[in-house]
């Protein structure tokens, strides 16, 4: 292998890791702030600010990989066509309230649909 192919490996690598990473933070943060939803405890921009950070990350990583935007495309045919739109308009808001969250909470469900029917990330089962 040379130079300029094991830089390039070990780049996608990096780059894969780090999709990870952001993928399984905003899986967790998505978790507390729906545990924070069916039982407050706290202020809840302890569980929002995270939450909406994280979700961030992650849209901000994968939004313009072909896969996923074709499927999210305002103009487009498809289940998730009005996506874009409210997740951009969610992600700029800053009232924090239950119904906010609430609401981001099922965008983020609906993005990780996204993610995997486009192949992003795949849900492997262990035995």
């Amino acid at each position: 292998m040379d130079g300029q192919s094991a830089y390039q490996y070990q780049s996608h690598d990096r780059i894969a890791d780090e999709l990870e990473y952001v993928y399984i933070e905003s899986i967790n943060s998505a978790v507390m702030a729906a545990a924070y939803l069916h039982r407050p405890v706290g202020p809840i921009w302890q569980y929002y600010e995270p939450f909406q950070s994280n979700f961030r990350k992650l849209y901000l990583h994968t939004c313009n990989i072909s896969e996923v935007a074709s499927r999210m495309d305002p103009s487009g045919n498809t289940n998730y066509s009005f996506l874009r739109n409210a997740i951009e308009s969610w992600l700029e808001n800053d009232v924090f309230n239950r119904k906010n969250l609430k609401s981001g909470v099922k965008l983020h469900k609906d993005y990780l649909a996204v993610l995997r029917a486009g192949g992003v990330f795949t849900l492997k089962r262990s035995r």
